[in-house]
């Protein structure tokens, strides 16, 4: 049976800023593929301005930060995220809402959907959601008791107006059709008091056909290091760099090369790496490359023998690593988070304590051993083809797509394409 699919997320591509927008784009590009028909209704990050692309709807407000503006800025921000959710649930008549991340933006409308009856199944993939809406600009706003008496009245008045087309109770999302994209992450959850006991784990998966090995005998001399991520303090680029001035100023990794590709999403984090470098003379050895597209990384992983991944934070899960393992590379890594549910050390990595740049000298140091690079990196790839390949992944989400519908009755418009917002 072919599935109507409204997607709901923050950023899509081609504008977005990690690997989990690429992974959801992922997902909606094989369901389309295996014949479900799939609309994107995402912010105007990149675009500028609301446009519509094809079946990608880019006109929510995005504010990643507390938003700058007045209380009737917000209003009005919020009624036109919730009436353009409407408006398309009523144009395309989805059987379900897909809801991806919703950081930097309105978290409250899944409410608007579940207030309509369309089931919602949730991918969690990283800590957007507290309990109550806490830090969602709106229902913080909305729920925020006043310091008089009278302006307490005068706001419960206001908000029992308002609620019937904008949500601003503390109604709970319903999660009965919530899934993690790893174990660490949902024990996160549960320890925050949300009710998902009985939601099951989906890890992330890569296409393990275009993410495959180049042919590479043995580890190159000087072995060629990549960094691929968010260049952002919780991402450890600095381990790295701190670890590279220990290898040079020993004299024992001569040579070595680093490129860092990706964001730079906090500047201040940027220039302190970049002070890093230049105080350990590294700048002859160190290459910030940008942001590079998806569709280049397979060839950028063929350039490189090692992957290092320094996160030094519970890092939810991350699509970047179970690509260089799929490319066969050595990986050296820390196991925060989701990382420990893939990454096995002495097995298909060598592994270090975050934030430790003296063990991660050592593991490098260990790895211009080409016999045990090799074998990682054979074993890596092996890992990915085993548990983290796409197909394994769609499969499981497809069918759970499926046991979410089959569960609630199907959703239909009584609204004749009338949005409730336009009544």
């Amino acid at each position: 049976m072919k599935l109507r699919l409204l997607v709901l997320t923050n950023l899509y591509p081609p504008h977005y800023l990690g690997g989990y927008e690429l992974g959801c784009r992922a997902v909606v590009e094989q369901l389309r593929q295996r014949g479900h028909e799939v609309t994107v209704l995402t912010s105007i990050y990149g675009a500028g301005r609301p446009r519509v692309d094809g079946s990608v709807h880019r006109c929510l407000c995005y504010h990643p930060e507390a938003p700058v503006g007045s209380r009737t800025t917000m209003l009005l921000r919020e009624w036109h995220d919730h009436r353009s959710l409407s408006r398309l649930m009523a144009e395309r008549r989805p059987d379900l809402l897909y809801v991806f991340s919703l950081y930097g933006i309105s978290q409250a409308l899944p409410l608007t959907a579940q207030r309509a009856g369309l089931p919602a199944v949730y991918a969690l993939s990283a800590e957007w959601l507290e309990p109550g809406f806490r830090g969602d600009p709106w229902t913080s706003l909305s729920t925020h008791p006043p310091r008089t008496g009278t302006r307490r009245v005068a706001k419960q008045i206001l908000m029992g107006l308002l609620d019937p087309w904008l949500p601003t109770s503390r109604e709970q999302l319903d999660l009965r059709h919530a899934y993690f994209t790893s174990a660490a992450l949902k024990d996160r959850y549960l320890s925050k008091g949300f009710a998902v006991e009985s939601a099951p784990v989906i890890h992330w998966g890569v296409d393990t056909e275009r993410f495959r090995p180049r042919p590479r005998p043995e580890v190159a001399m000087p072995p060629r290091l990549l960094f691929a991520g968010r260049i952002a303090r919780e991402k450890g680029l600095h381990t790295v760099v701190e670890a590279l001035r220990l290898l040079r100023e020993g004299d024992n990794l001569p040579g070595v090369s680093l490129d860092i590709v990706g964001p730079v999403q906090d500047r201040e984090y940027m220039r302190a790496v970049e002070h890093g470098i230049a105080q350990g003379e590294l700048g002859s050895s160190v290459r910030f490359r940008g942001p590079i597209p998806s569709e280049a990384m397979p060839e950028l992983y063929g350039q490189h023998d090692i992957y290092v991944f320094p996160s030094i934070w519970e890092e939810p899960f991350s699509i970047g690593l179970l690509e260089a393992m799929a490319c066969g590379l050595a990986v050296v890594g820390t196991t925060t988070g989701g990382s420990r549910e893939v990454l096995e050390d002495e097995v298909n990595c060598l592994t270090f304590p975050p934030g430790d740049a003296q063990s991660l000298a050592r593991q490098l140091m260990r790895l211009l051993d080409p016999q045990l690079a090799q074998r990682l990196g054979v074993q890596a790839r092996r890992t990915v083809e085993r548990r983290f390949g796409l197909k394994r992944m769609m499969d499981r989400v497809e069918t759970f797509l499926r046991q979410a519908l089959a569960r609630q009755p199907v959703w239909s418009a009584d609204t004749q394409g009338e949005s409730e917002l336009d009544r």
